[in-house]
């Protein structure tokens, strides 16, 4: 399921671009290389921010050894990392999704690992915006 939602201005699938965008901005500075969008992991995202959203998930990553073995099966990546962000109250802008996952320290090895492709789902329910980020590693 795509979710078609205006978030500040943006729609979903803009939003889910600009984010990769952030990140990869963030990579360059660091002398890494940029993150090549994937359609799957992005699906994969997308799907996984709609079953947070219906759920109210204990745990952000359920079900994340499921989705990443998918996702090697079918892209052939050798490794698979996930950041999940759940934010309420609105505001949502892409750069907010980045700096969150900074502060935290295994957000961050995600953002700055060894990976070359990535994809973005975010979908909102009410005031609750939901991010997930799938990195895929050669």
């Amino acid at each position: 399921m795509i979710f078609e939602i205006l978030l500040a201005g943006v729609l979903a699938a803009g939003a889910e671009h600009a984010i990769l965008d952030e990140v990869n901005a963030h990579r360059r500075q660091l002398g890494l290389r940029a993150l090549d969008w994937n359609d799957r992991a992005a699906g994969e995202a997308r799907r996984h921010c709609g079953a947070l959203l219906r759920s109210a998930a204990a745990d952000p990553h359920a079900g994340f050894q499921q989705r990443a073995a998918r996702l090697m099966r079918e892209t052939g990546a050798k490794s698979v990392a996930e950041n999940v962000l759940l934010m309420e109250g609105g505001g949502f802008t892409p750069r907010q999704a980045l700096e969150g996952w900074l502060k935290s320290t295994g957000h961050r090895r995600s953002i700055e690992g060894d990976f070359s492709m990535s994809g973005v789902g975010v979908a909102q329910r009410g005031g609750t915006v939901c991010t997930v980020q799938i990195f895929l590693g050669p």
